[in-house]
């Protein structure tokens, strides 16, 4: 009977998870429901991070309310629009290499992995950061105008895992380049 249950649930896991490249696991909420026993698959991916046979119950109940966050003992689990994403336990590293060019020598990569900034409008030091409440900027397109970073964020449909470890450079206060958008 053991065989048969881990066999029938590796293979639902197999269906309804999948690790993205960032670490993140994302489980499909419309494949998990479809399982015979949502409950035992989800008891069998949460369990070892720490979630609690109560928690997985109040999961399964709130798999509409997008944006509803769960914490269990070593990971927390963001149910995001069609998915319950369980957050890396590691995040990317971040380097930054920076040059001084001159204008003519410039050959622009169109990659957003790439800023190219104006030293000449640089007023203090350039430090990275995580988003913060309330954060706003000018993007590139705008004329000047000021636009919250969460309404930009949410645009780019980010979750708010990576909402929250989105690196910004900052000059001072003002953010100078979301960093890889």
């Amino acid at each position: 009977v053991q065989k048969v249950y881990r066999k029938a649930i590796d293979d639902a896991i197999k269906e309804c998870c999948e690790r993205k490249a960032n670490g993140e696991l994302y489980i499909s909420i419309q494949k998990l429901e479809e399982q015979p026993s949502p409950l035992s698959v989800l008891h069998e991916v949460l369990a070892p991070m720490g979630f609690n046979k109560a928690q997985l119950k109040n999961i399964l109940a709130a798999t509409k309310e997008s944006g509803k966050i769960f914490t269990g003992k070593w990971r927390r689990l963001l149910i995001d629009r069609d998915f319950m994403i369980i957050e890396s336990t590691s995040y990317p590293p971040v380097n930054i290499d920076k040059e001084i060019v001159s204008v003519e020598s410039i050959n622009m990569k169109k990659d957003n992995s790439y800023a190219y900034i104006d030293a000449d409008k640089l007023h203090g030091e350039l430090c990275l950061r995580t988003p913060l409440e309330g954060d706003s900027f000018a993007p590139f397109g705008m004329g000047g105008k000021r636009k919250l970073l969460s309404d930009f964020l949410t645009n780019q449909k980010l979750n708010l895992f990576e909402k929250e470890r989105l690196p910004l450079l900052m000059d001072g206060d003002e953010i100078v380049w979301v960093a890889g958008l």
